[in-house]
């Protein structure tokens, strides 16, 4: 790996474990060094890491959970654009759409009980 690499990985953005606070970094040993001193120390609870462990190890499940957000993502993709908005980037959990009126859109997907997040400098 690159010495200036790193892979970052959180077990709720990634594997849609969301509440569980664990993630992970991969990369040289001196930019994981200046990494951690950045950070500060991280306490992880016990829970969390038996639960860590076990996605880890889970492949399988890992493959399915990657198939099913991939689909969903496409399906809400479809979805959204149906209503005229535009993708404007994302992740397989969390998506980002051009709506012409992130007020409004953002409203509107409350009321449904969809929370969302509008991006202060955002008109549209």
């Amino acid at each position: 790996m690159p010495e200036n690499v790193t892979i970052q990985r959180s077990f709720g953005k990634f594997w849609g474990l969301a509440g569980l606070r664990l993630g992970f970094a991969l990369g040289q040993p001196a930019l994981l060094a200046a990494l951690a001193r950045e950070a500060g120390p991280w306490a992880v609870n016990g829970p969390a890491l038996a639960i860590g462990a076990q996605a880890m190890a889970d492949e399988a499940w890992a493959d399915d959970a990657i198939v099913y957000h991939s689909e969903a993502t496409l399906r809400l993709d479809r979805l959204a654009i149906q209503r005229g908005w535009q993708v404007a980037g994302g992740t397989h959990l969390f998506r980002l759409y051009q709506t012409g009126d992130a007020e409004a859109a953002q409203n509107a997907l409350a009321r449904t009980h969809i929370w969302t997040r509008r991006f202060p400098y955002s008109t549209g």
